[in-house]
């Protein structure tokens, strides 16, 4: 994984249920670079209709405990979360 901490790449993290209204807001403001990570309670949102889950991941184990399984949906783990922490220059939580 290349370090991208000289670039403006964000990592956008949701621990709270998105809307529609929010969730467009967020793909508007996204960059090349950018990555969206669902956790906690925002899990619950990847089952609304509006959310593209082929753009973005979720941390497993808040999926599991929510019962959430989706085969297309892309699932990381703690490890590979703090790997994106360090990815990306910008962390901005919604």
């Amino acid at each position: 994984m290349t370090n991208l901490n000289d670039s403006n790449s964000t990592l956008h993290i949701l621990s709270k249920p998105i809307n529609k209204a929010e969730y467009q807001s967020l793909i508007e403001s996204l960059n090349t670079h950018d990555c969206v990570l669902f956790t906690r309670d925002a899990c619950y949102s990847l089952l609304a209709p509006y959310i593209d889950i082929t753009n973005v991941s979720a941390l497993d184990i808040d999926c599991e405990a929510r019962g959430i399984i989706n085969d297309k949906l892309a699932t990381i783990s703690y490890s590979q979360w703090v790997e994106l922490t360090l990815f990306h220059k910008n962390i901005l939580s919604w």
